[in-house]
């Protein structure tokens, strides 16, 4: 950081408490007594125990979090005895789902099922909006402005976890459905990108004095972002990489196999005699 400094590529910027929204205890530091835990240089304080630790398992490595709706402490277990579940050869398979990701539906499986799209950012989309506009409302560098982001992120910050628990879900019922899960590997980046700007060559100015076509006073053809915006904004509330992620996790931790296929013509081609017809 200094280096840069003297090379003059800025200044350097300090650590303050707002940069850092989680910290972490190495093993065999924090303690627990039924509802209450142990943090070192913080001591004793309750939380709110959502499970219990089985029974043999030792704790790891332990990590406070703060979100915009609290703080959250997550722990990892660990149990030497437990022996890990190996994934199943392809010749031990005896049942394979497919899963056709979507937007109206989040996915339809190869044995006719329909999974709901919840789409929860647009069911608190009218109370995000009318926080938003609260808090744009108040003064810069307020502690009322500050107030409001705060209950904007909570919005947010719910959002979030209603999708981590559907999808969680979601994924324990494709494992339990099938010894092999066949999902496509969509290149999701690519599906949001902005659509490419269209020039229109006769609209553009032609005075050679201000430069090539492309210029501030060229025109441009419509290109369709403006209707693909929202198509977009679908995309991004169904989270279909958080959710093939979770399905792989899963899947990993009950021995099943998941497997990614090319998306081309998965939902026109015919399995039988691969006729392919839209």
């Amino acid at each position: 950081m200094s280096e840069n400094f003297f090379d003059g590529r800025g200044y350097p910027k300090f650590k303050t408490r707002q940069r850092f929204k989680s910290f972490s205890y190495p093993p065999n530091q924090v303690k627990l007594e039924k509802n209450k835990v142990y943090l070192p240089s913080i001591g004793w304080m309750r939380f709110f125990k959502s499970r219990s630790i089985p029974d043999g398992f030792s704790l790891k490595t332990v990590t406070i979090r703060s979100l915009a709706d609290g703080w959250y402490m997550s722990i990892r277990i660990e149990n030497t005895e437990v022996p890990q579940l190996n994934l199943q050869d392809l010749g031990q398979v005896k049942t394979t789902i497919g899963c056709d990701l979507g937007i109206k539906k989040l996915l339809a499986l190869s044995n006719g099922e329909l999974i709901e799209n919840p789409q929860f950012e647009k069911r608190l989309s009218k109370r995000k909006t009318i926080r938003q506009r609260r808090a744009s409302r108040k003064k810069r560098g307020s502690s009322n402005q500050k107030k409001a982001y705060a209950k904007l992120a909570r919005v947010d910050q719910k959002i979030v976890n209603q999708r981590e628990d559907y999808q969680w879900k979601i994924a324990h019922h494709l494992v339990r459905l099938a010894d092999v899960i066949v999902l496509e590997d969509l290149n999701i980046q690519g599906m949001i990108r902005k659509c490419r700007a269209k020039q229109d060559e006769k609209a553009s100015d032609p005075a050679p004095s201000h430069g090539a076509p492309g210029s501030a006073s060229s025109k441009f053809l419509k290109n369709g972002q403006s209707a693909k915006r929202a198509l977009n904004r679908l995309i991004r509330d169904c989270s279909w990489g958080n959710l093939t992620e979770k399905i792989e996790s899963v899947a990993a931790k009950f021995g099943s196999i998941c497997l990614k296929v090319n998306p081309k013509f998965t939902s026109q081609k015919y399995s039988h005699c691969g006729h392919i017809q839209k």
